[in-house]
């Protein structure tokens, strides 16, 4: 079977086919009809901030909305008004095994495939802001001296990057996978400025290693965060993993400024493939893991 350019894990892509978990059904032609209307709708010259992305995770379910975690399906989940008793909230995050399972996979294609592009690893500090802006200073060229979770290191040779951006007009799409969920978000990502009025909430350390592949990237980021005023002897970890479509603009030349729908579409349901993919290969680890615990 010839294996699409454009499909990151080449090696696995053949069994995740043949598992046929894809089809792209109605949930995925649907919401990929609302991503192209939401680009549709932004002014042209907002277009260089738009943002869509999928980050791997889990929907935890109360009341009512228990009944979604029992669909083996593929579905998208309804968007709810905010009811304190009957909701759902994402968790966007997978365990460490997982995390490093695929990581190490990512550094193995890499052998065999030279059109992935290992991007330089990144430090963040980061604060969060009550009004939602976000202060990051990133930090290149350095190394965590052994500890998780992007903590500045003492050999950080690079003059370290400052920025403030709030993310606007955010629209979710939660997809429900039997535990195996994504969260596919498009937003405008806008450069600003802390006022004397903005209030620091949280804040973060994070270390990601990035991988350009065509037409999008993969984070793999751990993170530690704690609240303010907290220390960080409070602080929660987490491991990441998030694809961020890139080359907005590009795809604006190639569809007319978005008036072809088909190469929209054609590209979106690769884009979506190769998250789900992943997914697969996680299902696939797991489940050879578990069967040498058994040998």
């Amino acid at each position: 079977m010839e294996i699409p350019k454009n499909i990151l894990l080449k090696r696995s892509y053949v069994n995740f086919n043949i598992k046929n978990i894809i089809n792209f059904p109605f949930w995925m032609n649907n919401t990929i009809e609302e991503l192209f209307n939401y680009i549709r709708s932004t002014d042209l010259s907002q277009m260089k901030f738009l943002e869509l992305e999928i980050k791997l995770g889990m929907f935890n379910f109360n009341g009512t909305c228990k009944l979604y975690s029992y669909i083996n399906d593929i579905i998208k989940l309804p968007k709810i008004e905010k009811d304190p008793y009957n909701n759902y909230q994402f968790n966007s995050q997978v365990n460490e095994n997982q995390f490093y399972a695929l990581w190490s996979l990512i550094e193995e294609e890499c052998r065999y495939n030279p059109e992935i592009i290992k991007c330089e690893p990144l430090n963040f500090h980061e604060i969060m802001y009550k009004s939602q802006k976000r202060k990051s200073t990133i930090y290149t060229k350095g190394h965590t001296d052994g500890v998780k979770g992007g903590q500045e290191g003492s050999n950080l040779s690079s003059i370290p990057k400052k920025e403030v951006i709030i993310k606007q007009d955010k629209s979710h799409f939660d997809i429900r996978n039997n535990g195996n969920d994504m969260r596919i978000t498009i937003c405008k990502e806008f450069p600003t400025d802390i006022t004397i009025d903005d209030i620091a909430v949280s804040e973060r350390n994070k270390f990601r290693v990035s991988y350009k592949f065509g037409f999008f990237r993969i984070d793999f980021t751990i993170v530690n965060s704690k609240t303010i005023p907290d220390d960080f002897s409070k602080s929660s970890e987490k491991f990441e993993i998030e694809f961020e479509l890139i080359g907005l603009m590009h795809l604006a030349e190639m569809t007319n400024n978005f008036q072809k729908f088909d190469v929209f579409e054609g590209l979106l349901k690769r884009f979506i493939e190769n998250v789900l993919c992943f997914y697969y290969a996680i299902d696939t680890i797991n489940f050879t893991n578990k069967k040498r615990k058994n040998i």
